[in-house]
C-alpha cells in the first residue's frame, strides 16, 4: 500500500468513515471535507495530526481541513475518492455556512482565481521585458519588443472579457456568451478608455442623449466591476428568457436577447455608475497603501494573516487587478509578500526552538512553503499552536510592510508573493528594495519568535 493510500485510509477512518463525509475537495495544500458530524474529526484531531504526511488540521467556514502540502494533497485526494466517498458539491455546503462578507469574498475568489494565471504570466513577461530594456539588450522598437508587448498587454487589454467569461460561468450562464459580451465592452468601435483618459489624439467619449439625460460612453478597458456584474446579469437574463421562449427558436432568441439587453444596460446604465464606484474605491485603497512613512502597507502586512484565516483575502484580487490597470502597479502585493515571508520566519523560529522531531520537521517544511507564498501549513500547522507566535509573526509582517511602504514598492503583476514575487519587480529598479523589505520581514519574525515565542517548556 502506497503512502498516499495509507494516509487517505487513516484520514477517512478518523473523520468517521465515508458515511460521515458529505463532500470533499482540495486546494493547493489542504484536503477539505464537509462532514455531517465534525465533532468526530475534532475528537480525533491529535491522531490525525500524528499521521505521517499530515501537517495539521483546522476547521474553517464549515470545512474540516487537513494540511498535506503541495503535490501530496492531489495524490491523497485521488486515493480518498477511491474509498467509497462521494465527491459531492462542497461549494453548496460551504456557502450555506458563510456570513455575507465571507460569501462575497468566496464568490470573488471563484471568479478571479481562474484568470490569475494570465495576470501572473503577463506580469512576469513585463518584468522580463523591463529588465531587458534596462540592460539595453532589448530595443523598444525591435520586432522582439513587439512580440513581448503582445505577451504583456493582451491579458490587460481584454481583461473585461476574461472577467465576464469567468463570472458568467460562475453564475451558471453560457460562458461563450459571457466572453462575447466582455469583448463587446472593449470593442474597437468604442473609444479606448485609456486613450480618452490620457487625452491622446482626438479620442473623445461617445455622447448619447436620452431626453434630458446625457451619457458619455467609452470602452471598458481595465474595468472589473462592470464585467463582473454583467456576467451575473447575462446569466440571469439567459435563464429567464429561456423560460418564456419556445424551444423551436430558443437557440436564436435567448442569446440575441440576452446579449443586447446586457450590452445596452452595461453601456448606458450600470457601466458609468460602477466605473465611478470602482475608481473611487481603488484610488482610496491605493492612497491608503502609500500613506507617509509606510504606515498603510505596515497595517496591511500586520493584518494579512488574519485576513487569510477568515477567507477574506479573495476580495483583494479584483482590487489589485484594477490598480495595475489604472496605476500600472499594486502596492498590496509587497505588503502581502511581507506578511507571507514573516510567517516563514515565524515558522523557522518555532522549528529552531521546538524539540519534538515531527514538530521541528513541520516547522522547517512549512517555512519553505510560506517563503513561496503558501502560508496555510505554517499558519495552521505550526504558528497557531502558540497564539503568541502569531502576534510576533504579524509584527514581522508589519516591519516588512513598513519597509515596503517607505520604498514605495509596487508590483506590475499579481498572483505570486514571497520569493518568486521578486520577478514582478524586475526592471522597475525595485527588485533590491523588495529583497531588503522581505529580509526585514523574515528576520524580524524569526528573531522575535526565537526570543519571545515562549518555548522554554518545549
Amino acid at each position: 500500500m502506497s503512502k498516499e493510500q495509507t494516509v487517505a485510509k487513516k484520514i477517512l477512518e478518523l473523520v468517521g468513515g465515508s458515511e460521515n463525509v458529505r463532500a470533499v475537495e482540495h486546494c493547493a495544500t489542504r484536503l477539505r471535507l464537509s462532514l455531517k458530524d465534525s465533532s468526530i474529526a475534532e475528537a480525533n484531531g491529535d491522531l490525525i495530526d500524528e499521521i505521517d504526511g499530515v501537517s495539521g488540521h483546522f476547521e474553517s467556514v464549515g470545512q474540516f481541513q487537513i494540511i498535506l502540502g503541495t503535490g501530496f494533497v492531489n495524490a491523497v485526494y485521488s486515493e480518498f475518492l477511491k474509498l467509497d466517498v462521494e465527491k459531492g458539491n462542497i461549494k453548496d455546503e460551504i456557502y450555506s455556512d458563510l456570513n455575507v462578507l465571507q460569501k462575497l469574498s468566496r464568490i470573488l475568489g471563484d471568479i478571479f482565481i481562474p484568470i490569475i494565471p494570465a495576470i501572473v504570466a503577463s506580469g512576469m513577461f513585463m518584468g522580463l521585458a523591463n529588465t531587458l530594456k534596462y540592460m539595453e539588450i532589448l530595443s523598444p522598437d525591435s520586432q522582439l519588443a513587439l512580440v513581448i508587448g503582445i505577451l504583456t498587454d493582451t491579458a490587460f487589454i481584454f481583461l473585461p472579457a476574461l472577467i465576464c467569461w469567468s463570472a458568467t460561468k460562475k453564475f451558471g450562464g453560457n460562458p461563450v456568451l459571457g466572453i462575447v459580451l466582455g469583448l463587446m465592452l472593449v470593442s474597437p468601435s468604442l473609444p479606448n478608455a485609456w486613450a480618452a483618459a490620457g487625452g491622446f489624439g482626438d479620442v473623445e467619449p461617445l455622447k448619447f442623449s436620452f431626453g434630458f439625460l446625457s451619457v458619455n460612453v467609452i470602452g471598458m478597458q481595465g474595468q472589473v466591476l462592470t464585467p463582473l456584474f454583467l456576467g451575473y446579469l447575462i446569466s440571469l437574463l439567459e435563464k429567464h428568457v429561456r423560460k418564456i421562449t419556445p424551444q423551436a427558436i430558443d437557440i436564436i432568441v435567448v442569446p440575441a436577447v440576452s446579449l443586447i439587453l446586457s450590452l445596452m444596460l452595461g453601456l448606458f446604465v450600470f457601466g458609468p455608475v460602477l466605473y465611478a464606484v470602482e475608481h473611487a474605491v481603488t484610488n482610496f485603497v491605493f492612497e491608503l497603501m502609500y500613506l507617509p512613512l509606510g504606515i498603510g502597507q505596515a497595517i496591511f502586512g500586520f493584518l494579512n494573516p488574519v485576513i487569510v484565516m477568515t477567507g477574506l483575502h479573495h476580495a483583494f484580487g479584483p482590487l489589485e487587478i484594477v490598480m495595475i490597470a489604472e496605476h500600472g502597479s499594486t502596492p498590496l502585493n509587497a505588503a502581502a509578500s511581507s506578511a507571507n515571508i514573516a510567517m516563514a520566519g515565524a515558522a523557522l523560529g518555532c522549528a529552531l526552538r521546538l524539540k519534538n522531531t515531527k514538530a521541528k520537521s513541520l516547522g522547517l517544511s512549512s517555512a519553505i512553503t510560506a517563503g513561496f507564498g503558501i502560508t496555510e501549513p505554517a499558519l495552521f500547522g505550526v504558528i497557531l499552536r502558540t497564539p503568541r507566535v502569531l502576534l510576533l509573526g504579524m509584527l514581522g509582517g508589519a516591519a516588512g510592510g513598513l519597509a515596503s511602504g517607505i520604498f514605495q514598492l509596487g508590483a506590475n503583476g499579481t498572483g505570486v508573493t514571497g520569493i518568486p514575487g521578486v520577478l514582478l519587480y524586475l526592471g522597475t529598479g525595485q527588485a533590491l528594495s523588495y529583497i531588503i523589505a522581505m529580509a526585514i520581514a523574515f528576520g524580524t519574525a524569526l528573531v522575535l519568535t526565537y526570543k519571545f515565542g515562549g518555548f522554554e517548556s518545549e
